[in-house]
């Protein structure tokens, strides 16, 4: 016989928020086994466990759920290990970053910011070549690196000298909402 456990139940047992449940049945993370057509309520088999478990210590190390998915959803072993493998990439990137975010951080404590050097020059004006798009932060390299490449591909079809390196402006780094 199959045990079923009410939205509430499965709640505690897997200390995961009704909320929550109800999100990861919306997005295809976690079907409840049976769901009440005249009331709508949802029904967890006991064997749900498990998984609802992954689930969540897939989330509490910052796996987007579409990644999630994915691993839940492996064919086999070797594309549930890419599919991790993946998010400890990015992680580790993201760990990278942070280092060197502390690190300016610790410098500019021992630095005396009086001693920034402040000059007023004057540049001859110059031709340039541009691409303008709201970018997530998330998604700033990768779109950097396809931005350079049209750049210099639009300078060579153009027969244009390349004199300087590449740069960016960034009219606003952080919004809310932004990671």
């Amino acid at each position: 016989m199959k045990v079923l456990l009410t939205i509430g139940e499965f709640s505690r047992v897997t200390h995961l928020s009704v909320k929550a449940l109800r999100h990861y049945h919306d997005v295809g993370c976690l079907e409840p086994a049976d769901v009440d057509t005249s009331s709508g309520y949802r029904l967890y088999a006991a064997a749900q466990v498990p998984t609802a478990q992954f689930i969540r210590r897939f989330r509490d190390l910052d796996m987007p759920l579409d990644e999630v998915r994915a691993v839940l959803g492996a064919p086999d072993t070797a594309a549930r290990n890419a599919a991790i493998a993946a998010h400890l990439e990015r992680m580790e990137h993201r760990l990278e970053q942070t280092r060197e975010t502390v690190a300016s951080l610790r410098a500019l404590l021992q630095e005396s910011l009086s001693h920034s050097a402040v000059e007023y020059r004057t540049l001859a004006s110059t031709r340039a070549l541009a691409i303008r798009q709201a970018v997530s932060f998330a998604d700033c390299d990768r779109w950097l690196g396809a931005a350079y490449a049209e750049l210099y591909e639009a300078a060579a079809n153009a027969r244009l000298e390349v004199g300087e390196p590449a740069g960016a402006l960034y009219a606003r780094v952080f919004r809310s909402g932004d990671r």
